[in-house]
């Protein structure tokens, strides 16, 4: 009999495995092109995030938007403007088992961006790009979720105070080039999150440009500007059959009680 238990433990401690499937049970992305927060004194350049692509799964999704072209002006404060950006997400998560991923990408062309033009000086910070790129990617079944973000900058030219700053057209992640004045500009700027096993996210800007009380125009120059966002994430589970597990646990019990006899 006892033969016959310590079997019947193994078969169903095997079973459990076998049936236990690893599922990637969440996915979400989002992008888009440009996002402004920037204020002088009392001008703003605000632009909320435009245009945008989102989704959560499951079920599979694929989400897309286009702009053709945008001009804002904050007056004093400058000009922001761009011609076509397109945005873009999706994910192929639906509740089965095996790998999956969810991703996301945006693309500015035509980019152009005046802070502070002043009167016969050069601006606070001058910065134009053919296109902006990002992408962000995670993949993977539970215990091996990757994430990747990648950024792609073409023909972009930055001047601060009538200063070149050297660009590189494929930044390594967190980039900064410029950090002095209050003015902090990092390209290819990278978030991570989770832990690779449950879960993973990766967010990923071309472009972020910082400024902290800058001195110019009279005032203190304030905001935060984003060129070309993506993000995205996936989470999994290796789901328990109670039934199975329950069955494991009575014959273990069963055992015990057999020895001690």
């Amino acid at each position: 009999m006892k033969l016959n238990i310590k079997y019947a433990l193994l078969s169903l401690g095997l079973g459990l495995t076998v049936s236990s499937h690893a599922i990637v049970t969440f996915g979400a992305s989002d992008a888009y092109g440009v996002q402004a927060g920037v204020t002088l004194l009392t001008f703003n350049l605000n632009v909320a995030a435009v245009p945008t692509a989102s989704g959560s799964a499951p079920a599979p999704y694929s989400d897309t938007d286009q702009v053709l072209s945008l001009f804002v002006s904050g007056g004093p404060l400058g000009t922001l403007s761009t011609g076509v950006m397109t945005v873009n997400a999706s994910s192929d998560v639906d509740g089965g088992a095996g790998n999956r991923f969810a991703m996301a990408d945006a693309e500015v062309n035509e980019l152009s961006l005046v802070l502070v033009p002043g009167l016969g000086d050069p601006p606070l910070l001058n910065l134009t790009a053919d296109q902006v790129v990002s992408d962000s990617i995670v993949s993977g079944d539970f215990g091996s979720l990757v994430g990747v973000g990648d950024t792609v900058l073409t023909n972009t030219v930055l001047t601060i105070l009538g200063v070149g700053v050297a660009i590189n057209a494929n930044p390594a992640p967190n980039t900064v080039v410029f950090n002095n004045l209050g003015i902090t500009v990092t390209l290819n700027e990278q978030f991570v999150s989770g832990d690779g096993i449950n879960s993973r996210g990766q967010t990923t800007n071309a472009i972020h440009i910082g400024l902290e009380d800058v001195g110019a125009g009279g005032g203190l120059v304030n905001g935060d500007i984003v060129i070309s966002h993506s993000a995205a994430s996936l989470e999994a589970v290796v789901p328990e059959p109670s039934s199975m597990v329950a069955a494991v646990v009575g014959l273990g019990w069963l055992a015990v009680r057999r020895r001690r006899r």
